[in-house]
């Protein structure tokens, strides 16, 4: 089932997401894994991959990951992951929900300036009609969307090395692996090289002095 507004949207660290009513691709996916919970972060990749394919495939644009959760066409972010672990109830075990936001269409005066967050979405995002250059069809890039998880999820659930497979793809999709980075921490601020992202989804940054290992950040591409 496909949102086609949010009232109450929201990013990391309980940002606000605003999105025009029937403009995004607004949805979550449920996932139930049998794998280490310190793992579950490959589900987060399936996801971004898979948004990434019906970005491309649909509209035509080239979009890459960035570290930890966002999506941008030409450095602008124009798609965004939260994932939330779901505690275990009763007989069922733990579950990973996974949701996802794609800006497919922006009117012309959007976002509103008056609305709170809209300077930073304007300085920061943007929207696949705006990129290329025409009206996005939002169900073709949600049908994408869905095809490509079931497929990856597939792979997945059917392949021993589905694993590393799916690890290895999102690695070469990252745009933030050995580009110059600032990541905000909230009480510090880390500038660095990205080297890399572990198995358990933490960035790996050469600071000079030694290797910082980060969990969660607010990154910025320096260059």
């Amino acid at each position: 089932m496909l949102a086609e507004t949010q009232t109450a949207g929201r990013g990391r660290l309980g940002r606000q997401w605003l999105d025009v009513a029937g403009g995004s691709v607004l949805c979550s996916v449920l996932f139930r894994p049998e794998l280490p919970i310190e793992r579950w972060q490959i589900f987060g990749w399936l996801v971004a991959l898979s948004a990434r394919d019906a970005c491309e495939d649909v509209a035509g644009v080239e979009v890459s990951c960035k570290w930890p959760n966002d999506l941008e066409a030409g450095g602008r972010k124009v798609a965004g992951l939260l994932a939330e672990v779901v505690p275990p109830s009763g007989s069922e075990r733990a579950a990973l929900v996974v949701g996802v936001g794609i800006n497919c269409n922006w009117p012309a005066d959007w976002p509103p300036p008056a609305a709170d967050g809209s300077a930073e979405i304007i300085a920061r995002a943007t929207s696949l009609d705006r990129v290329a250059g025409r009206r996005v069809e939002r169900d073709a890039v949600a049908e994408r969307l869905l095809e490509r998880i079931a497929q990856r999820h597939a792979v997945l659930a059917g392949s021993a090395g589905g694993s590393s497979s799916l690890a290895s793809e999102y690695r070469r999709n990252l745009a933030t692996i050995g580009r110059q980075v600032r990541v905000d921490l909230g009480d510090e601020t880390v500038t660095g090289t990205a080297l890399d992202v572990d198995d358990e989804g933490r960035l790996l940054v050469d600071v000079g002095a030694c290797i910082r290992t980060l969990a969660a950040g607010d990154v910025v591409h320096v260059r």
